[in-house]
């Protein structure tokens, strides 16, 4: 075999794999999987950035924005009704960030007899600071959850998502309809998402809360970090281009 010849092979073998790979990072745009297994990722400790909640209770509050996920000394809250006014109605909802902003919350529809002006509770940049966390905040996933404890139920219907600046991949469940338990659907993007603006509309429905208290009817929209699985291609791809720079050297020695 002729020396020059497997060394010509060889170099153009590596850098070709060694272009795939860059190629594979360079060209790679921020991608959002909708209803991600969480088999695939764990959840950051403390990694919880914001909460978006409604829920359905005996006499307090009923939407909120919470920095950190922490309702108790959440930053926004708004008092639509309790849950004779509330429970078994259906109203409209949206839930949004804006890219170097912040965080809104907004409820559409009738209460009390009566029609609230869209109802909206915000976070931005404007508030600073809460919780220890801020609006602008880095975080790569969004979760989705709906809570119905006893005989209560929780209904999100006509779920759309829409996002600037990122690609998505999958498809949401809707509706998410839950009985006596909870429901999750898991957004996770293979980068932060703090740079993207990204907009969640749907009909949200809770019936039975008298029984069940203030925290047991609920829809949450959380913006969470999670550690995402290595992509075994990825690693492949790497350990190729490594090997061929390894043989490409014993060859050089030996010529």
């Amino acid at each position: 075999m002729n020396p020059s010849l497997s060394r010509r092979a060889l170099t153009t073998t590596f850098f070709t794999t060694a272009g795939l790979l860059l190629a594979s990072v360079t060209a790679q745009a921020l991608t959002l999987s909708l209803n991600a297994s969480p088999a695939g990722f764990t959840e950051v400790s403390g990694g919880t950035v914001s909460d978006s909640r409604y829920r359905i209770s005996n006499n307090n509050w009923d939407m909120i924005i919470a920095p950190a996920g922490n309702p108790i000394s959440g930053f926004a809250q708004s008092n639509l009704g309790n849950d004779a006014a509330l429970s078994g109605n259906t109203y409209a909802f949206e839930a949004k960030y804006t890219a170097g902003t912040g965080y809104s919350f907004q409820i559409f529809g009738s209460f009390n007899g009566g029609t609230l002006v869209d109802p909206l509770v915000s976070w931005t940049t404007a508030d600073g600071a809460k919780n220890g966390k801020s609006p602008t905040d880095s975080y790569n996933a969004i979760l989705l959850n709906a809570r119905a404890d006893g005989v209560s139920t929780m209904t999100i219907s006509d779920l759309a998502f829409s996002i600037s600046g990122a690609s998505t991949s999958g498809s949401l469940a809707s509706p998410m309809a839950v009985a006596g338990g909870s429901m999750q659907q898991w957004l996770v993007a293979d980068g932060s998402l703090s740079g993207t603006s990204w907009t969640l509309t749907g009909k949200l429905n809770g019936t039975g809360a008298a029984a069940v208290g203030d925290e047991g009817l609920k829809f949450d929209v959380y913006t969470k970090n999670v550690s995402l699985v290595p992509v075994p291609a990825a690693a492949w791809l790497l350990a190729s281009a490594l090997g061929g720079l390894a043989g490409l050297r014993r060859l050089r020695q030996h010529a």
